[in-house]
């Protein structure tokens, strides 16, 4: 449009300079029909230029429509439509990097992670510094298992922005997950520093600390996070298992039964009180939460081998056997399977069965010494092999059993 305009006015110069030279009528008229041509042509492109700003404005309107509507259902949690309104918004805006990263986070929400990883992968195609796009691709990273190169997005992070507590915290639990732990402690250090309010780093150190054994520390690390924040099971979990290693059984109940009430759906908050309880309460309560964590989680051997110990304990050796099976059919390699099925065979007067468990046991761990004291208690008292049993329980005091001498003295005399 506006070549052929130049290209009139040119020509409406070019008569005019003719018409002063050459003052006919029939110049004139054709001046004039010129001059009209241009108004014509003015007029079409005004028009056109209206119909543009127009058409830009709805498209404006359209592209805030999807996009807001994405942002609402996002908000909500409706990821998979959230995704959808993006992706309309993205038809209209294919290289906007916002819209982008929007998309993306939905994708990564709804848990398709390598559609998520690509978009990232467009952003960075856009803007290779767009921190919002490494940290997501880094994310993405993580779910499909390749948490090296996720590492070194993060670092990539620091190396544009040096004080992103998120890309600390992150890279922290990448090492921790990498056993890596003085490079966590490093991470949550350095990420203290710049927020001493940063109770997830409080807390990451902490199980950092556990790791490395470093009890006390951990503890205070924990305080300060509770301090920070009371609502958080994951604190009173962590604290709970600590308090379990120390054998403080009570304050590990408490803190499991704390654990609990910010989320019940957690099966090893159960297990780990169950195992405390069964230092300190009745069996009842034991089992009450073996049972729960079995609910919530049936793919946990540890849970079943716990149980089925309480319920031999109770006289129901026959329910404990079949929680050892349970056991074994997830974890063939579970010693203490073998051997709580080994003692409840015993109750049921299965005594070649009880041996043969505990030599099952003994193959799996043969620093078990408990299955050297069943096998020698099962032969003296029920099998009548005295000598051999005896050897078993000699073998199991040279293996560290504290509990071998009473046994050696009652039953080898």
């Amino acid at each position: 449009m506006k070549i052929k305009l130049c290209s009139i006015k040119r020509l409406i110069i070019f008569k005019f300079v003719r018409l002063t030279r050459d003052k006919t009528l029939f110049s004139f008229m054709k001046l004039i029909t010129l001059l009209l041509l241009f108004c014509l042509h003015q007029w079409a492109y005004c028009l056109d230029d209206k119909k543009f700003q127009k058409y830009s404005s709805n498209l404006n309107d359209t592209i805030a429509f999807y996009s807001n509507l994405g942002d609402t259902l996002f908000a909500n949690k409706k990821y998979d439509s959230s995704a959808f309104a993006f992706s309309k918004a993205l038809k209209f805006a294919p290289f906007d990097k916002e819209m982008l990263i929007k998309y993306g986070s939905a994708l990564f929400e709804n848990k398709k992670y390598n559609e998520a990883l690509l978009t990232f992968n467009k952003i960075l195609l856009l803007d290779s510094n767009n921190v919002d796009g490494i940290y997501g691709r880094a994310l993405s990273k993580i779910q499909l298992g390749d948490s090296v190169s996720a590492f070194s997005d993060f670092t990539n992070i620091l190396s544009i922005h040096p004080h992103n507590t998120f890309a600390f915290l992150q890279r922290g639990r990448l090492s921790l997950y990498m056993n890596n732990y003085y490079d966590a402690m490093d991470d949550f250090t350095q990420l203290l520093d710049i927020n001493r309010e940063a109770d997830m780093a409080y807390y990451f150190r902490a199980v950092t600390k556990f790791k490395l054994n470093e009890i006390q520390d951990a503890l205070l690390d924990l305080d300060s996070a509770l301090n920070l924040d009371t609502t958080i099971h994951d604190y009173y979990g962590l604290k709970g298992e600590i308090k379990l290693a120390q054998l403080d059984y009570n304050a590990a109940i408490e803190n499991f039964t704390k654990a609990i009430y910010f989320n019940p759906y957690i099966a090893n908050y159960y297990l780990n009180r169950g195992i405390a309880r069964q230092k300190t309460h009745g069996l009842y309560l034991v089992s009450k939460d073996y049972n729960t964590a079995i609910y919530l989680d049936s793919t946990n051997p540890v849970s079943y081998v716990n149980r089925a110990q309480i319920r031999i304990d109770l006289g129901y050796p026959r329910e404990g056997l079949n929680d050892c099976n349970k056991a074994l059919k997830l974890d063939s390699n579970y010693s203490i399977a073998y051997l709580n099925r080994a003692i409840a065979n015993s109750r049921l007067y299965n005594f070649d069965t009880a041996i043969e468990d505990c030599h099952l046991a003994l193959k799996k761990d043969p620093m078990l010494h408990k299955a050297y004291i069943i096998m020698g208690a099962v032969k003296i008292k029920n099998l009548k092999k005295k000598e051999e049993g005896c050897a078993d329980l000699k073998k199991a005091k040279e293996l560290g059993s504290i509990e071998a001498d009473s046994f050696i003295l009652e039953l080898c005399k």
